[in-house]
């Protein structure tokens, strides 16, 4: 379903966080969640690891598995910080 829910996950957390939320959401529309890189299973990324280039990565790995917008962006904790950096830099 349209809108795509974005879930994206506190500081030192990781996309199995999600668990118990994913699948409700799941129930009405299109829902995913990703480890940003240096979390989960993900391997490290560039530095600086600040909220533009966390920002960025989102961006490119939504382009990249080609999951289009309208988005909504979910943040838990430090996440939160994370979405509304997207939301400033991708206002679309």
């Amino acid at each position: 379903g349209s809108p795509t829910v974005i879930l994206e996950s506190g500081l030192a957390t990781m996309s199995a966080d999600w668990a118990n939320v994913q699948p409700q959401v799941a129930n009405t529309t299109r829902v995913c969640s990703y480890d940003r890189a240096g979390t989960g299973w993900s391997e490290p990324g560039p530095e600086p690891r600040d909220p533009k280039q966390i920002a960025r990565e989102l961006h490119t790995l939504l382009a990249n598995a080609g999951i289009d917008d309208p988005y909504v962006l979910v943040g838990q904790s430090f996440g939160g910080l994370y979405v509304r950096m997207y939301a400033s830099q991708y206002p679309k």
